[in-house]
């Protein structure tokens, strides 16, 4: 297996994703979505629990309470909004990325890369050890 075949799986899984709707270049987009979505829960978590603390708060205003209801109210909707649009962002890059027939295809080509490779550094390294062997012999026989 050379690097060649592996170039070429790798482009072929690249192609995949492109064909999915994920152009290359976007993929910071794309990662800064998923990142955003994943921020976007922690603060809808946040906000609702802050909001939640604020109703049962007895020493609150009713005042206090109607400013956190539409504090909160907004700030869970904005967070709703960047898990979802991160939610899409994942959604689209697995559906590219888990093509299972490309996805095999890379994952052989590399496994056997890998082996060809490792097979190589153990010939070499045999190599090696025959010369420093031979060297030795040479030496004990002077």
């Amino acid at each position: 297996m050379s690097n060649e075949n592996l170039k070429t799986s790798f482009k072929s899984l690249s192609e995949s994703i492109r064909n999915a709707g994920i152009n290359m270049q976007d993929w910071a987009t794309h990662l800064t979505n998923v990142v955003s979505g994943i921020m976007s829960a922690g603060m809808l978590i946040s906000s609702i629990n802050g909001l939640m603390n604020t109703l049962e708060d007895p020493d609150a205003s009713g005042w206090e309470k109607f400013g956190s209801v539409l504090t909160s109210v907004a700030m869970i909707t904005m967070s709703f909004t960047g898990v979802i649009k991160g939610l899409t962002a994942v959604y689209k890059f697995a559906t590219a990325a888990l093509n299972k027939e490309t996805l095999a295809k890379v994952a052989n080509t590399l496994a056997s890369y890998l082996q060809e490779r490792q097979a190589r550094k153990t010939a070499a390294a045999q190599d090696i050890e025959e010369e420093e062997t031979r060297e030795t012999t040479t030496e004990i026989n002077k």
